[in-house]
């Protein structure tokens, strides 16, 4: 039975904290502060969380598809498994969030951070993470093939067997980061910063390294067919 943001607000202040399961489908919460709740399995779609502060809270099964989400706070948040396709989490910040096997196709990430976030076995397909901050973060195994990551800040991030197919990584930073076994076919990483970062046994068929920056990078066993590789190679 759906409730009201009303609702959810008198409950929360009087000390509840267990909304498991409930539906809140197309409510206005944006602004509030509800750190902590717990909305395991409820319906969130279309609800409006701009700027809402929700870090600490566990909202792993929910389903937040289409959602207003930008500039929301999610440190430290719960979302395995979530239901995030088509939500707007535009300068969001899920800095150490949980996001294993989170779906994200076609999300906007666009200068969100998700600093030390585990995005592991996630999918953020077509997903728009321009100029995120996704440092030191685990996204082993996550599908991101044709996802945006213009001038996205992925020094140190784990992408180890990672899907990028005709992903775009334009100018992005990736120092440090390893892609060993990572799937770039395809895939724009003009320009990106590569310095020691970990590409064995990666496919990079046809991928564009145009003005990239492979100082101290591992290509050992690495799929060079057809891609273009007029990069920085000096120490």
């Amino acid at each position: 039975m759906p409730i009201n943001a009303d609702e959810v607000l008198e409950r929360y202040a009087s000390g509840e904290r267990n909304f498991h399961g409930v539906d809140l489908s197309g409510v206005d919460l944006s602004g509030k502060s509800l750190q902590g709740i717990q909305l395991r399995k409820a319906n969130l779609s279309g609800v409006d969380l701009s700027e809402t502060d929700l870090s600490r809270a566990d909202l792993s099964q929910t389903d937040l598809n289409h959602a207003k989400m930008q500039g929301i706070y999610l440190n430290g948040a719960i979302l395995c498994e979530a239901n995030l396709i088509e939500a707007d989490l535009s300068a969001a910040v899920l800095d150490g969030a949980m996001l294993e096997g989170a779906i994200l196709d076609r999300a906007i990430l666009t200068q969100a951070s998700l600093s030390h976030a585990d995005l592991s076995r996630s999918s953020l397909a077509d997903a728009d993470l321009s100029g995120a901050n996704l440092s030191e973060a685990i996204l082993d195994g996550a599908v991101l093939d044709g996802a945006i990551l213009n001038d996205a800040n992925l020094n140190q991030a784990d992408l180890v067997v990672a899907e990028l197919h005709q992903a775009s990584l334009n100018e992005a930073t990736l120092k440090e980061a390893n892609l060993s076994g990572a799937e770039l076919d395809e895939a724009d990483l003009s320009g990106a910063e590569l310095v020691v970062a970990n590409l064995t046994h990666a496919s990079l068929s046809e991928a564009d390294l145009h003005d990239a920056n492979l100082s101290g990078a591992n290509l050992e066993k690495a799929n060079l067919d057809k891609t273009v590789l007029n990069a920085e190679e000096n120490d």
